[in-house]
């Protein structure tokens, strides 16, 4: 089967470490933000192998744009799938309450060549 390469961008690290610290240090449970962290990156990697599976964003200009997320608990992991160069680019992990419409204008489409332009 053929496997894609998972490319984490800037912004989807700093993502994570967010709720790494906000688990950790605000609500205190260091415990439950490693195994939360832990069941976000076995999501973001089961991509390599089908990364279609998750749904693509209803909403324009995401939608035209093939920006897909997956659930993983209370986060959503948005991403794109450059299939030529058979890579999965996760751009944005977000916590499923918040204004997601608002945090998704903040993405930006990164190709793997150096190139950063906005998707919006």
């Amino acid at each position: 089967m053929l496997q894609y390469e998972i490319e984490v961008t800037e912004q989807a690290e700093k993502d994570l470490n967010a709720i790494l610290e906000y688990i950790s240090v605000e609500l205190q449970v260091p415990e439950i933000a490693i195994a939360q962290l832990k069941r976000i990156q076995e999501s973001i990697f089961a991509l390599a192998k089908m990364p279609e599976r998750g749904a693509i964003v209803k909403r324009e200009p995401w939608k035209s744009r093939q920006v897909r997320f997956l659930p993983v608990d209370h986060f959503l992991v948005y991403y794109f799938i450059h299939k030529t160069e058979k890579k999965v680019f996760i751009v944005r992990v977000l916590y499923g309450r918040r204004d997601q419409e608002k945090q998704l204008t903040m993405i930006k489409e990164e190709s793997g060549t150096g190139n950063k332009n906005y998707i919006v």
